[in-house]
């Protein structure tokens, strides 16, 4: 999650390397939101997603034998907006697939940053959801379907 600063709302396994119940995650994400968390520097969450990947999984995301994807769900623009946009040209480079949503009422200058972050360039990875929650999953739904689409078993 990320506002003002990073926090690690739900590892995927427990230290132990057993499943972590999803509900503790959600439970955890909601007890953050709320309109005064502050900023949006969504680069924070970017750069760590780039800085805590090993060699053998970077090498692994280049050979095409993992599919690495990420989304990101956001109510504003970036804070940082250079920063993001640098963390998202990286995440292009690095072969990870990237997109984000922008939910909520935003105003143009948000909406403004949102694109300048994640549609500058040929690869448009960003999409303006608005105040329509309902949206939603069928946006991620259709940029999984279209990450998937070339998927080889």
């Amino acid at each position: 999650g990320f506002s003002s600063g990073l926090s690690i709302i739900k590892k995927l396994e427990s230290e132990e390397g057993q499943e972590v119940d999803p509900t503790i995650g959600i439970l955890n994400t909601l007890r953050g939101a709320g309109p005064d968390r502050g900023n949006t520097y969504d680069n924070l969450a970017l750069d760590y997603v780039l800085d805590t990947q090993d060699e053998l999984g970077k090498q692994k995301i280049k050979q095409g034998k993992v599919l690495d994807i990420l989304f990101e769900i956001t109510d504003g623009g970036s804070s940082r907006e250079d920063a993001s946009k640098d963390a998202v040209n990286k995440m292009d480079e690095a072969g990870i697939h990237a997109n984000a949503f922008q939910i909520g009422e935003v105003d143009s200058s948000e909406k403004r940053t949102f694109n300048n972050v994640w549609n500058n360039g040929e690869n448009k990875r960003g999409l303006i959801v608005g105040d329509d929650i309902e949206k939603l999953l069928p946006a991620i739904t259709e940029a999984l379907k279209k990450h998937l689409s070339g998927v080889r078993m």
